[in-house]
C-alpha cells in the first residue's frame, strides 16, 4: 500500500465484482484493497484471466463493483468516466477514418471542448511522443507501435493527473516491446503523470514500476506488493543486473498461488 496522505489519488477498499452467468455468480475479483500516490508508476501483475482488466475498468467507470468502494482524487468512483483519468487499451483502438491528429482528440470531443484550445498541446503531445510528422496521416499507415504512440498521446491530450493502462504493449513484438517501455519511461519522465498499469509480463512490470502488485489466479486478490529499487532512468541494460534478476525471480515464485 502507498503511504497515506494529500498526495493519495487512488484507493480501492474491500472491492469485489462479481458476474451474474447461466452456472451461477462468478466471482472476477476478491476484496481488493490498494492505494496510490500521485507520482507513483504502479504495476497490476498476474495470470490471465485474474481480474485485472476487471480492476481497471471499475477505475475507469466502465464498470461498477459488486462491493466494497474504489475513490480517484478523494471521491468515489460511481460508474462514470473521470475528467483527470486517461485510458490506454492493449489495443490502440484508432478510428480509421480519421487522421492521426483528429484521434488525439477523441477525448476532446467526447468532454465537449473546444479543439482549437488543445490544438498546440496536440502538437506538443506528438513531439513528445516521436510522431511530428505523423499528425496528417492515417492509422494503417502507421506501424503497431506507432499507433501505440498515438494511444498514448490520446490519453494525455486533457491532460489527466492519472494514466490507466491495460496490458498496451502486448500485442507488439518482444523487441518494440521492449523499446516501448524505454520510450514510456522518458516520455512520463517529462510530462509527471501518474500511471496504474496492467501487464502480466514479470520483466515489463519490474523495469517500468516503483512497487508492483501481484495477483492471484481468478478470483483475483493481492497476494504480494514489491518495491523496484532500481535507479531512474532505466536503460535495457539494467534487466541483466542481479537486483534486477533478484526482483523477478521473487515475483516469478509468486505465480503458483
Amino acid at each position: 500500500m502507498a503511504a497515506a496522505g494529500a498526495s493519495e489519488i487512488l484507493r480501492v477498499d474491500d472491492m469485489s465484482v462479481v458476474y451474474p452467468s447461466s452456472r451461477g455468480p462468478i466471482s472476477a475479483v476478491s476484496n481488493l484493497s490498494m492505494s496510490m500516490n500521485a507520482g507513483e508508476f504502479v504495476s497490476i501483475l498476474g495470470p490471465s484471466g485474474c481480474g485485472k482488466s476487471t480492476l481497471l475498468n471499475v477505475l475507469a467507470g466502465l464498470q461498477k463493483a459488486s462491493s466494497g468502494q474504489a475513490s480517484l482524487f478523494g471521491k468515489p468512483v460511481d460508474g462514470q468516466p473521470h475528467r483527470n483519468i486517461g485510458i490506454v487499451f492493449q489495443q490502440a483502438r484508432l478510428l480509421p477514418w480519421l487522421t492521426v491528429l483528429e484521434n488525439i482528440f477523441i477525448p476532446i470531443d467526447a468532454m465537449r471542448l473546444k479543439r482549437a484550445d488543445y490544438l498546440d498541446r496536440a502538437h506538443a503531445l506528438l513531439k513528445l511522443v516521436g510522431l511530428p510528422k505523423f499528425a496528417k496521416h492515417y492509422p494503417d499507415e502507421l506501424s503497431g507501435g506507432m499507433q501505440q504512440r498515438v494511444g498514448l498521446a490520446r490519453s494525455m491530450i486533457h491532460d489527466p493527473k492519472l494514466i490507466l493502462m491495460d496490458e498496451p504493449f502486448a500485442a507488439l513484438d518482444a523487441m518494440t516491446r521492449e523499446r516501448m517501455s524505454v520510450e514510456l519511461q522518458e516520455i512520463l519522465g517529462k510530462s509527471k503523470q501518474s500511471v496504474l498499469f496492467i501487464t502480466h509480463s514479470i520483466p515489463e512490470a519490474v523495469f517500468l514500476s516503483d512497487r508492483v502488485l501481484m495477483m492471484s489466479s481468478s478470483p483475483g486478490r493481492f497476494i504480494e506488493e514489491v518495491h523496484v529499487p532500481l535507479k531512474r532512468p532505466r536503460a535495457l541494460d539494467a534487466m541483466a543486473s542481479g537486483e534486477f534478476a533478484e526482483l523477478c525471480g521473487r515475483l516469478r515464485k509468486l505465480y503458483k498461488h
